[in-house]
């Protein structure tokens, strides 16, 4: 995968990547990726991103450096336009789903506040979520963790509840 340098402040020694599923069209891309060290340079991120990290961590820096960092196991949403770096101290294997569409210009975002959601996958689900009840009984909430400015990507926190057992997926 060729990379500009310019788009680095640390370009990584090593990237691979492997795309499962793209539509230029819509700017959709869904697939692995993975890096050694590296820092992208500061500035708006290029679309819409939901990331699920399989190995390794990151964190996504402002301009004032504060971070929010992502671990193994974590996933997060990044919002189009946020003004963040990308900086990894070492290895990091991700699954990835960005738009991007083509057609729509990147927002102008004067803060990260909010561009970058990371997930708590031991969050609980409450009364107050979206809730509702299949014909076996079965109880499931949901919850909307993130939207992106056009409203054409949702990320959500869903449980269904079987009597005892709770059943959580992000």
């Amino acid at each position: 995968m060729a990379i500009d340098p310019a788009d680095f402040l640390t370009p990584p020694k090593r990237r691979r990547m492997h795309v499962w599923f793209s539509d230029p069209a819509l700017g959709v891309n869904v697939g692995v990726w993975d890096t050694t060290r590296m820092q992208e340079a500061f500035g708006p991120y290029p679309g819409d991103a939901f990331v699920i990290v399989l190995d390794g961590a990151f964190a996504m820096i402002d301009g004032a450096g504060r971070g929010a960092p992502v671990e193994t196991g974590r996933s997060v949403a990044l919002r189009n336009g946020v003004p963040v770096s990308w900086m990894q101290a070492g290895y990091l294997r991700k699954v990835f789903l960005t738009l991007h569409d083509p057609h729509a210009p990147t927002p102008v975002i004067a803060s990260a506040e909010g561009g970058v959601v990371v997930l708590d996958p031991g969050a609980e689900l409450t009364d107050a979520d979206d809730a509702s009840l299949s014909d076996s009984g079965a109880e499931q909430r949901d919850r909307v963790l993130f939207t992106n400015d056009a409203g054409a990507m949702v990320v959500s926190g869903s449980w269904l509840k079987f009597s005892n057992d709770v059943h959580r997926a992000w």
